[in-house]
């Protein structure tokens, strides 16, 4: 799964997900605070 990816491996401050045009917003900062947002309606968590 990507947001698992993304989460393991990237340095990453916060990611948004959009489930109708298939998108993610990866975004950088110094001091990250590793948020993960999503539009789309929850089925569960991978974590």
């Amino acid at each position: 799964m990507l947001a698992e990816w993304i989460d393991a491996e990237l340095p990453y401050s916060s990611l948004w997900f959009f489930p109708r045009l298939w998108a993610v917003n990866v975004s950088w900062h110094e001091e990250p605070d590793r948020s993960d947002y999503s539009d789309a309606v929850t089925k569960g968590l991978w974590r």
